[in-house]
């Protein structure tokens, strides 16, 4: 595995972790791990986990307290 891809694997982990724990909106996690193109990041995350953010988020929401 390539740095690249490394880190492209470590953002999206850590992208999923935060749309399953947090209220932020998909730009803002896009933001705090690095991903500044929105389709881009849509398209990887797909790629990765078979939907969209919004989609994975919807089914995946897990409040923490």
């Amino acid at each position: 595995m390539s740095p690249t891809q490394y880190l492209k694997m470590i953002r999206l982990r850590k992208a999923k972790e935060m749309l399953e724990t947090t209220f932020m909106s998909v730009k803002q996690i896009m933001c705090l791990v690095g991903v500044g193109d929105r389709n881009h990041f849509a398209d990887n995350f797909k790629k990765a986990y078979g939907m969209s953010p919004t989609s994975y988020r919807r089914l995946n929401f897990k409040l923490r307290v």
